[in-house]
C-alpha cells in the first residue's frame, strides 16, 4: 500500500512532516530528508489565502493535519478535504492534534454559543470519500466533545499519556516512590487518577472556592501528605498559566520538594507567549509538554526555558492511527512502507 499524501496547515507543518517521515518507513524523524511540494500557498494583502493542491490525489489516502485554534485554521482544513474529495480522494483521515474551543463545550448561560458544538457540526459536513472520513482528535478537554460529530465520519479520540509518561520517569530516573500526582482542579480527577495507576503513585488533589465570577481561591491541599515529595502536576493545557502556578504555589507550600508539570496542549496567552512560559517555569522545576501546538524551536528564545522545557512528540501515536485507520495501543517508530 502506497504512503498516503499528507497535507497541512501551516502551524502543524513540522509534525505533519514528522508523521510522513514515520509512516514513509523512515523510523526516526529525520529533518534532512526533505517533503514532496504538495501544497501551494499564497497569503494576499486583503488576509485571504490561495491554495492550490500540487499532487493528485484521485483515488489515494490523503490526510489534513492542522489545529484548530483559530476560526483560519479550521477554514483552511475544511476547505482542504472538500477539495481532496471533489478530487477523487478515495479515503480520508483529518488529524486534529489540539481541538480549539474545548473549553466552550457547554452553555452555562443563555445565549451562550457551544463553539465546540458548532466546529464539530462544521467538520462533520465535509463529504465523506468512498473509502472513509475518520477524524483523530488527542486528548480532548472534555470527552463528550468527540459525540459532537455528526454523519457518517468515524471520530477516534487518542492520547498522549504515553509520550508523556515516558519523560516523566526519564526525569525521575525510574525513582517514583516519593512521587504525587496532582490536579490544578478537581476537574481534572479521573485524568489524575489515570497517571497515578500508571506510575504507581498517590494522589494529592487541589480544592478551590471561587470568591466573584472570575476570581478563584485555593483553599486546600487534599489527599495525601506531599512533604518532601515530588509532586506530577497535570492538566490538559496551560493558556494563561494561572491555574497551574496557582496550584504548584500550594503544593510548595504544602511542603513539595520538587514540582514537575505537565500539560498535552502547551496554547500560551497569544501576544505573552513568552511572558507567559516564564510565568510558568517559575513554579515549575520541569514542564513537560507535547508538539500538539507547536515545535520546541518556536520557544528556543524564551528566558531560562534551557533546562527546564522538555517537548515529547506525539507523531509516532498519530502516524500508528493513521495507518491503523482508529486506535492503537502503542505508537509506531519504525513503520514499513508496506504496512496495511
Amino acid at each position: 500500500m502506497k504512503p498516503p499524501i499528507i497535507l497541512s496547515t501551516p502551524s502543524s507543518a513540522e509534525l505533519a512532516e514528522d508523521i510522513r517521515l514515520l509512516i514513509a518507513g523512515y523510523g526516526e524523524p529525520a529533518a534532512d530528508r526533505p517533503a514532496p511540494r504538495a501544497l501551494h500557498r499564497e497569503w494576499f494583502l486583503d488576509g485571504e489565502t490561495y491554495l492550490r493542491i500540487e499532487q493528485p490525489v484521485q483515488h489515494e489516502h490523503v490526510v489534513i493535519v492542522g489545529s484548530t485554534r483559530t476560526a483560519e485554521e479550521l477554514l483552511e482544513i475544511v476547505s482542504l478535504s472538500w477539495q481532496v474529495v471533489r478530487d477523487g480522494a478515495e479515503r480520508l483521515s483529518i488529524v486534529i492534534p489540539y481541538f480549539g474551543y474545548s473549553t466552550m463545550e457547554r452553555a452555562v448561560r443563555s445565549g451562550e454559543v457551544v463553539r465546540a458544538k458548532v466546529n464539530a457540526t462544521i467538520l462533520s459536513s465535509i463529504p465523506t470519500p468512498p473509502g472513509g472520513k475518520v477524524i483523530f482528535l488527542v486528548d480532548l478537554h472534555a470527552e463528550g466533545i468527540q459525540h459532537y460529530f455528526e454523519g457518517n465520519a468515524s471520530v477516534v479520540h487518542l492520547y498522549a499519556k504515553g509520550a508523556i509518561l515516558a519523560k516523566v520517569k526519564e526525569l525521575l530516573r525510574g525513582g517514583t516512590r516519593s512521587l504525587v500526582v496532582g490536579s490544578a482542579d478537581t476537574g481534572r480527577a479521573k485524568w489524575v487518577e489515570s497517571y497515578a495507576n500508571e506510575l504507581g503513585a498517590e494522589i494529592a488533589i487541589i480544592t478551590k472556592r471561587r470568591l466573584d465570577g472570575s476570581t478563584t481561591e485555593i483553599f486546600n491541599v487534599g489527599g495525601v501528605d506531599v512533604q518532601g515529595k515530588t509532586v506530577l502536576l497535570y492538566d490538559d493545557m496551560i493558556r494563561s498559566g494561572g491555574s497551574i502556578t496557582k496550584a504548584a504555589q500550594a503544593y510548595r507550600k504544602a511542603g513539595a520538594a520538587t514540582i514537575i508539570m505537565a500539560c498535552t496542549h502547551l496554547i500560551l496567552t497569544v501576544g505573552g507567549e513568552a511572558q507567559t512560559l516564564q510565568k510558568v517555569l517559575d513554579q515549575a522545576d520541569a514542564l513537560i509538554t507535547t508538539d500538539s501546538i507547536r515545535s520546541a524551536d518556536s520557544l528556543n528564545n524564551a528566558p531560562e526555558s534551557a533546562g527546564k522545557l522538555h517537548f515529547v512528540s506525539i507523531a509516532s501515536l498519530l502516524a500508528a492511527a493513521v495507518v491503523a485507520g482508529g486506535r492503537v495501543d502503542e505508537p509506531l517508530t519504525d513503520l514499513p512502507p508496506s504496512a496495511p
